[in-house]
């Protein structure tokens, strides 16, 4: 077994190992191997169907922080909605929902509710526009922009050296867009 395959296997095993403790996940659902979901309390967590948990995403459903001056810690839900995108190094704290469709850029950290259908960017993560407005300006970028299809450019798709250079040449100073 490659080491790559080996790692997918434990996280697979991490994530039915949080289940069975009580997260609830959704169908269709990404979670990056560096993800991390809290395991004191995974049953206070939800994640709906279709969404994306980038790498480095930190889930709390607890605060340890004024455990030592009171003796318990904060605990709350984490509800995440259907179709939602976390970016890289993204944390939800507990008590917290973010609604369907929604956007987390990555590094923000999300310390109230996001409302569906809404980008949320910074720390503490605020909303900065619909989902619909981000989809259509990158659409507009997409259509006049450069465009990398799967076939050809990507690893294991016939990816080649040269190729290599014309795509890090191609988006060199602007965003390009790959399959």
């Amino acid at each position: 077994m490659v080491l790559e395959e080996l790692i997918e296997l434990l996280n697979k095993l991490r994530i039915k190992w949080l289940i069975r403790r009580g997260l609830r996940i959704g169908v269709n659902c990404y979670i990056a191997r560096s993800a991390v979901i809290d395991d004191s309390r995974p049953w206070l967590i939800s994640i709906g169907d279709n969404c994306t948990v980038s790498k480095n995403v930190i889930i709390l459903s607890h605060d340890a922080s004024i455990k030592r001056y009171l003796g318990y810690s904060k605990i709350g839900a984490v509800t995440i909605g259907n179709t939602v995108f976390i970016g890289a190094g993204a944390i939800i704290l507990p008590n917290v929902r973010i609604g369907n469709n929604a956007v987390i850029g990555a590094g923000s950290v999300v310390t109230r509710d996001i409302p569906g259908n809404s980008v949320a960017i910074g720390n503490p993560a605020h909303v900065v526009s619909t989902t619909k407005e981000l989809v259509d300006s990158h659409f507009v970028r997409l259509r006049a922009g450069v465009c990398f299809p799967k076939e050809g450019w990507t690893e294991g798709w016939g990816l080649t050296k040269e190729r290599k250079r014309i795509m890090r040449e191609s988006v060199e100073g602007r965003i390009g867009y790959a399959d």
